[in-house]
């Protein structure tokens, strides 16, 4: 990976705010992440084990975790199911960190309670973004005033129009592309795009459903057909 001051990212004068721990095998993508996070501004603290994941969670208190899928020890899916079962860390963001790009190991992640589920080798930018939303997400849930519940949702619409942007771009691509090919005829690659389609969709409706939740208006939750 290259070394995040060398890698082209929108220019900000903002710093961030918030305490991320990560727990990865690999030193080498762990100080990049490190080096990366610290350069906008969090507090990082990093681990190479599930078992040292779960004692720094319990003793630093993170707003936010990225944790390997192929951590030593506890994996993260395990470690994910345990987050989510203890009552002090059920709400804290979590992203999945793998190299598995199939549909499968993503729907895994999402079912074990991660939040997100970023394949490697991925743009230092859509990191930056995804823990910058989920970030917002979190505190918008904690914030005690309507005042500052929408200068959150402020800050989380902006955070969220890339992801937004991305999802709704790929669904349009691939509903095309399917489209033109179903008028001459049947395709095996059909099955992989469907696949990506349905996705894709599931994860805008992963995103407004949370933001309902937030907003405590459950009529506004996405049903899909």
């Amino acid at each position: 990976m290259r070394d995040p001051d060398q890698t082209h990212i929108p220019y900000t004068e903002d710093r961030e705010t918030g305490k991320v721990l990560i727990a990865e095998t690999a030193v080498e993508v762990r100080s990049y992440i490190e080096d990366l996070l610290a350069s906008r501004g969090y507090e990082v603290i990093s681990v190479g084990d599930g078992e040292e994941a779960l004692d720094k969670i319990e003793e630093d208190r993170p707003d936010l975790v990225i944790i390997d899928l192929m951590l030593p020890r506890v994996d993260g899916l395990q470690l994910c199911k345990v987050l989510r079962n203890k009552q002090e860390t059920k709400l804290l963001p979590i992203i999945l960190l793998t190299s598995k790009p199939e549909l499968e190991d993503k729907a895994a992640g999402f079912e074990s309670g991660a939040d997100d589920y970023i394949v490697k080798p991925f743009h230092p930018y859509e990191l930056l973004v995804r823990v910058k939303s989920l970030l917002a997400m979190r505190r918008l849930q904690v914030q005690a005033t309507e005042a500052e519940k929408l200068e959150v949702i402020r800050e989380l619409s902006s955070a969220l129009g890339f992801e937004i942007s991305h999802s709704i771009n790929t669904i349009l691509d691939c509903a095309n592309s399917l489209e033109s090919e179903l008028k001459i005829d049947k395709d095996p690659r059909l099955l992989s795009r469907v696949q990506t389609i349905t996705y894709h969709t599931r994860r805008i409706k992963m995103i407004l459903d949370k933001l309902a939740e937030i907003a405590g208006d459950s009529s506004t939750r996405v049903k899909l057909g």
